[in-house]
């Protein structure tokens, strides 16, 4: 195996695995746990402390979620706008809930994969051939167990652009401009990594419609990005979406509240 392997008889180890473009394993890194021994925190006001510690900022909303209701246990800086990546599926959800509420939609239409709607994992769809398809009910469980990112630009094409943006305000989305115009995973890779600086720059100064244009003159592949180099966030250059802990704690609600119904 290599390395020091006397260090990986404890407690089970940290298993770091890389699939390359053509979905193959092309990386294997097992290492000592590093919080194996760390006593766990006490309570959140601890957790709030030792973030403060590492980090400049942070955002936290502990909570619990019954009947319909967002009820708080512990905050800390949640009404704060930060970027909240996959978080976002949260929106789709409830416009993908509404779809179907009207009848655009059902459960189980098909969604076909197609070359021009793949996107970079997370996920698994995007390593399956063109003509694929799932049920929109399939594709909304991938979308948020897995994170699948291809699915969810599947459900995005789907339902529209503009009816998920729609449900923002009933999802307690207050400041909608973190969310506007909605990226498509795809669309921030291309945008995000493989865009450059320059382009980069013209989008965070674009009003919602000059970024509409901006996305509407993309390329529909993504070949030039390296899904290795999409560790490296471009939310400061206002490239991600934005929202509160306090509005995804809302959302949940909201969502809740539906399978309650029998939405």
């Amino acid at each position: 195996m290599g390395g020091d392997e006397s260090a990986l008889t404890g407690p089970d180890p940290d298993a770091h695995l890389s699939v390359g473009t053509v979905g193959l394993i092309d990386g294997l890194m097992l290492s000592p746990d590093p919080l194996a021994d760390r006593p766990p925190a006490e309570d959140f006001e601890q957790i709030d402390a030792e973030l403060s510690e590492v980090a400049d900022e942070h955002h936290i909303l502990a909570a619990r979620v019954a009947d319909g209701v967002c009820e708080r246990v512990f905050e800390a800086d949640a009404a704060e706008s930060a970027p909240i990546g996959s978080a976002f599926t949260l929106y789709v959800l409830g416009a993908f809930v509404d779809a179907v509420d009207r009848g655009d939609l059902a459960r189980d239409d098909d969604l076909t994969v197609t070359e021009d709607l793949k996107s970079l994992p997370s996920g698994t769809l995007q390593e399956e051939p063109d003509g694929t398809t799932v049920t929109v009910q399939e594709g909304a469980m991938a979308m948020v167990s897995i994170s699948d990112n291809t699915t969810t630009d599947m459900l995005i094409d789907a339902i529209g652009v503009d009816q998920v943006e729609a449900v923002y305000a009933d999802m307690g989305l207050q400041d909608t401009d973190g969310l506007t115009p909605l990226l498509t995973t795809k669309q921030l890779f291309q945008f995000g990594w493989e865009a450059d600086d320059e382009a980069r720059a013209v989008w965070s100064s674009a009003d919602t419609d000059g970024q509409r244009a901006i996305l509407a003159d993309l390329a529909p592949g993504v070949e030039g990005v390296e899904p290795a180099s999409v560790t490296d966030p471009r939310w400061q250059e206002g490239i991600d979406d934005f929202a509160t802990a306090s509005e995804l704690c809302f959302a949940h609600a909201v969502l809740q509240a539906c399978r309650y119904s029998g939405r």
